[in-house]
């Protein structure tokens, strides 16, 4: 708790050292029409397409896709054919070739919608733990790897999420304190002002990807290049790898609830929506491990002069086509208790692609850094 003071007025932070957090700064303008996937160079400030948009209008299209009663098989399908040249929005079709950006820094309305985002990664490691455990055990006891195999893929899992969470916490903290206007309005007073400020400045400048995103930069000096990961993760609700795109805001309601004995205790339910890639040939993009989750590493070199200001430029895009039944929808779903009175509800909203190929770009330049193009499938 941050001491309250009326002393004097506030002094904002010099301009060149005021962090700008992410969702102050104007809203995105997306594509409407297809990708050219031979470009050299992306355009300055590119942001792709609309994943929520393309989301919600080929759920739309699903209910008038149905055969109808007095429809022969010929003339359903005719018209099903003709659907798929008929454009989604803008100038996109079914066929048309997309290009999603995909989220490296959740981006919070307000510390509603931060803590709605923290508790819901925390739930989605719970499920991805839990088929994770699923596919090692399956794996072992079908002898595709021996069971001391599985469990180290399942510890290497959490010890990796442990060490994200590590290094990702700093950041929660200072978009908190963003919030609160802490940041760049105040003037701190007290020690302990002073320490948080300072830390939330520093973790603005190291600026770390959040835990619950798919992409991951990271600067090795020594080798004076960038670490790239992206991850993909199995989903819980049907097979196959997805890659998470962008989650949408948070919704919030605060109730009484009361168990089976009729005691009384306050809850906090969260809900948002989260968009994912539901990738069709996983098998032949270059995604690294056994099992989930699988991760593509890129390096990037960039000179030590440059590469402070290049990091939070650096961009990646997941390039592809729709295919069939081109939109699914799951849940995940963590129930209040008495100790930990905060249920979460998310709604998985799945776009079912064929993956081109994955590139890196710098956001503001459009220089393209790296192109990661998918194998031959196995079929």
């Amino acid at each position: 708790m941050v001491a309250q003071t009326t002393k004097k007025a506030a002094r904002p932070l010099p301009k060149e050292t005021r962090p700008v957090p992410k969702e102050a700064r104007p809203g995105k303008a997306y594509s409407n029409t297809d990708f050219d996937p031979t470009l050299a160079h992306l355009p300055a400030a590119f942001n792709g397409h609309d994943i929520q948009r393309l989301s919600s209008e080929l759920e739309k299209a699903k209910s008038t896709e149905e055969k109808k009663e007095f429809e022969s098989t010929e003339q359903w399908n005719e018209r099903l054919r003709l659907a798929e040249a008929q454009p989604v929005f803008g100038n996109l079709t079914r066929k048309s070739t997309y290009a999603f950006v995909v989220e490296r820094y959740t981006t919070f309305t307000d510390s509603e919608d931060e803590t709605a985002k923290g508790f819901g990664a925390t739930a989605e490691i719970s499920e991805t733990f839990d088929a994770l455990m699923s596919t090692a055990e399956e794996a072992a006891a079908a002898g595709r790897i021996s069971h001391r195999s599985a469990a180290e893929q399942v510890q290497g899992y959490g010890q990796d999420w442990k060490e994200q969470y590590g290094r990702a916490s700093k950041t929660y903290r200072a978009q908190l304190l963003v919030h609160k206007n802490l940041i760049g309005t105040s003037d701190p007073v007290t020690s302990e002002e002073k320490r948080q400020r300072a830390d939330a400045i520093r973790a603005f400048e190291e600026r770390t990807d959040s835990p619950a995103t798919a992409v991951n930069v990271a600067y090795d000096a020594d080798r004076t290049r960038f670490d790239i990961t992206i991850q993909a993760d199995v989903p819980p609700c049907s097979g196959g790898s997805t890659l998470r795109i962008l989650s949408g805001p948070a919704s919030h309601r605060a109730y009484t609830g009361s168990n089976g004995f009729g005691a009384a205790q306050n809850v906090n339910e969260y809900g948002f929506k989260e968009y994912k890639l539901l990738i069709a040939n996983g098998v032949a993009v270059p995604f690294v491990a056994a099992l989930a989750p699988k991760r593509i590493h890129v390096e990037v070199p960039i000179a030590p002069e440059k590469a402070k200001e290049v990091k939070p430029q650096i961009q990646v895009i997941a390039i592809c086509k729709l295919t069939a039944p081109f939109t699914s929808s799951g849940r995940v779903r963590q129930e209040a208790t008495r100790d930990a009175p905060t249920s979460v509800d998310i709604d998985l909203k799945y776009v079912k692609v064929k993956i081109l190929g994955i590139w890196i770009y710098n956001y503001d330049t459009g220089e393209v850094y790296a192109r990661i193009q998918p194998a031959d499938e196995v079929r």
